[in-house]
Parts: structure tokens; C-alpha cells; sequence
């Protein structure tokens, strides 16, 4: 409810782009997208759309209307929904967080903020995807591109 609230909150601004899936058309998109794909990495990575039950997205370039209030509110509020901070990166003025709910080794809630002074963007995902999976394609890339990535683990 959080997320909802907040979208509808600034979902009419000015060069926002708003998107609301449910997640058999992501899994459609996605199953043509690997149909289509050639490298194993993206085949992979579109593989993990199949856990994707819902999709939002809110972006708003040009300016950035949300204050910082309300996004620690949100961060707040979710937290009380057990969302746990999963990264946080501050470069300059832009700052990203991405937060997720998990259960029993799934994470079934995945939330990305990006805020800069000029933008901001907003990925909310219901999904049921295993820690596993994640790793998996975390180590794909780290093998293929020697990208420099913390190690993950599961409990």
C-alpha cells in the first residue's frame, strides 16, 4: 500500500513516465525477448521475468517534484512491512536504494529509488524469485565481464 500511495501521489507530474504491468504480459514480453536473444547472459536474465508477478515503474525526468520527506517516509513505512535495505549508494547528488522483502528464500518484493536533482526513478516488482537465481546471474557477469561484484549469500 506504501508504494501505491506514493505512485498515485506523483504519478501526474510533468515528464513522468508511469508504467503498471501485470506480470503475464512481463512474462509474455520476456518470452519473445529470449526467443530472440542471442548471449546466454540475457537469456538468463530474461529467464527470471517468469518470476515476475507485477511490475510498476515511475520515472519523472527533468525535475524531481518528490521530496526527501516523503521518501524516507516510504522507506520507513516499508521497512515496517519488512522490507530490509539490501544497497545503498550516494555518488554526488544522485542516490540509489534498493530494498526487498524475503521469505522462506524467496524474495517475493523488490524495490529500486533513484533520485537525482534533475530526475528521479522508481522500480516496484512482486515477484517469487530465488536468492539462487539471483546469484546465479550475479556470477555470470562477474565471469563474463570481470565486473567487481561483494559476494553474496544465502541463509
Amino acid at each position: 500500500m506504501p508504494i501505491s500511495n506514493f505512485y498515485d501521489k506523483y504519478k501526474y507530474e510533468e515528464n513522468t513516465t508511469k508504467i503498471s504491468l501485470p506480470g503475464w504480459i512481463v512474462r509474455f514480453g520476456a518470452w519473445i525477448g529470449r526467443k530472440a536473444a542471442d548471449d546466454p547472459e540475457t537469456k538468463e536474465t530474461l529467464k527470471l521475468a517468469k518470476k515476475i508477478r507485477f511490475l510498476r515503474v515511475l520515472q519523472i525526468e527533468d525535475s524531481n517534484p518528490v521530496t526527501t520527506k516523503d521518501v524516507k517516509r516510504l522507506t520507513r513505512k516499508l521497512e515496517r512491512r519488512r522490507y530490509e535495505p539490501l544497497l545503498f549508494i550516494r555518488e554526488g547528488s544522485m542516490r540509489t536504494q534498493v530494498m526487498v522483502k524475503e521469505r522462506n528464500g524467496l524474495i517475493r518484493n523488490f524495490f529500486l529509488l533513484t533520485q537525482e536533482d534533475d530526475s528521479f526513478t522508481m522500480v516496484s516488482l512482486k515477484m517469487r524469485l530465488h536468492v539462487r537465481d539471483v546469484n546465479k546471474v550475479i556470477r555470470m557477469l562477474n565471469d563474463d565481464h570481470d565486473i567487481p561484484i561483494a559476494q553474496t549469500t544465502t541463509q
